[in-house]
């Protein structure tokens, strides 16, 4: 929970830059995740290391989980964890647990409606830039399909729990982030952020905005919105408190700006 004074928020925000942890992202997908990855890269006062696994290697035969966990071994056997502030990725917990044997570790991450995110994932998956895309369409050839697919439900609490079955660790995994920000209230969560990595400004750019195809169009009926919301219950509980919690501390964030 955040603080709701900007005296606590910025004695909050000191006492973390001065504990020396190193940040990490978790980049669930289609969070605007890559604008906030973009707008690390291009800080002239963060040292920021973006790990992740080449578009060709979706296609391979091993687990996605498995060779991102030996690329976060491959980055640091380059790069000394030390020299870094902040390092962003599609972490699961077990590589969130992989990387800080290397150095403690700080948490943050966003979130979005559930409805909007698997529409949005749905939409993206169809298009070239996943390099899969064909795969994909053959097996999901509506959003109805992707939606009842167990692959895409409740993926945030699927990134954030070691317990991918029942989520029973949700609220321990939850109370270890630093603070979760939302795509709904964007500039206030990259603020935010921002402050908390040593560079707080608002945010410039905006990568990844899906194309619009003939194939990727989607009919947003209540129907869908309701389906949605059943199938990703956890996840609009998630989405919900990173809500309301940054909602109480509006005052304090805006605060930090003055």
């Amino acid at each position: 929970m955040l603080p709701k004074t900007s005296a606590e928020l910025r004695a909050m925000i000191d006492q973390m830059r001065a504990s020396g942890e190193l940040w990490v992202f978790q980049h669930i997908p289609k969070t605007a995740g890559s604008s906030i990855a973009a707008e690390l890269s291009r800080s002239n006062i963060i040292r920021y290391r973006n790990i992740y696994i080449t578009p060709e290697t979706y296609l391979s035969a091993a687990r996605k989980t498995d060779l991102l966990e030996t690329q976060i071994e491959v980055t640091f056997g380059e790069v000394d964890p030390q020299s870094l502030d902040c390092v962003s990725g599609h972490f699961m917990r077990r590589h969130v647990e992989t990387i800080a044997r290397h150095r403690p570790v700080r948490l943050f991450t966003y979130v979005r409606d559930p409805v909007e995110r698997i529409i949005s994932e749905y939409r993206y998956s169809l298009t070239p830039k996943h390099p899969p895309h064909e795969k994909f369409a053959a097996q999901f050839p509506t959003i109805y399909d992707f939606v009842e697919a167990p692959i895409s439900q409740n993926l945030l609490a699927n990134y954030i729990c070691a317990d991918r079955d029942s989520f029973s660790d949700l609220d321990e995994r939850l109370a270890e982030f630093a603070f979760v920000g939302t795509l709904r209230q964007y500039q206030m969560s990259f603020f935010l952020m921002m402050s908390f990595l040593g560079d707080p400004r608002l945010p410039a750019v905006h990568e990844r905005k899906t194309e619009s195809t003939e194939q990727n169009r989607v009919e947003v009926t209540p129907e869908l919105q309701g389906l949605i919301r059943k199938r990703n219950e956890v996840d609009y509980c998630i989405y919900r408190k990173a809500v309301e919690d940054l909602r109480a501390s509006r005052d304090a964030i805006m605060g930090l700006r003055q």
